[in-house]
């Protein structure tokens, strides 16, 4: 009885040392100034990453390197929210000069896109709203 015991403690023991930690944190970086239609949007999302650090860092690098946004813009990246098992979702206008951009977090991809484009169609305005489109998703630790 004390072996089979014993037995299980170990084997309980060497689960635990080597299992992978789960990689369940995500992040989302946001440069956003007074004017998206004259100046752009950048946006940087991360997810799945062992620290808060590395999300953090990820979505930060990511927001500052856009292509789509000018160095301006892109200086104005900071992190406006951290998350785990959950998806993040990017929606915009991709026409230029336009204001219509918006993000969103939520429990499924679903859920975040839908926010994405709600919150693009409130900043596109009448005549652009339907022109909003998902642009990025991460989800961290959910599908």
């Amino acid at each position: 009885m004390l072996a089979r015991a014993t037995a299980f403690g170990l084997a309980l023991i060497f689960a635990a040392l080597t299992s992978q930690p789960a990689l369940s944190e995500g992040a989302v970086a946001v440069g956003q100034p007074r004017d998206i239609a004259a100046d752009g949007w950048s946006i940087g999302m991360s997810g799945n990453y062992k620290t808060e650090a590395e999300a953090r860092k990820r979505a930060l690098d990511e927001c500052r390197t856009s292509k789509d946004a000018p160095p301006s813009t892109r200086n104005l990246c900071k992190i406006v929210r951290m998350f785990n098992n959950a998806c993040a979702a990017a929606a915009l206008d991709p026409k230029a000069g336009t204001p219509g951009a918006g993000w969103a977090l939520a429990a499924t991809r679903q859920e975040a896109q839908q926010g994405a484009l709600e919150a693009c169609r409130k900043t596109a305005g009448k005549e652009r709203e339907n022109f909003c489109e998902i642009s990025a998703v991460q989800c961290d630790g959910v599908e």
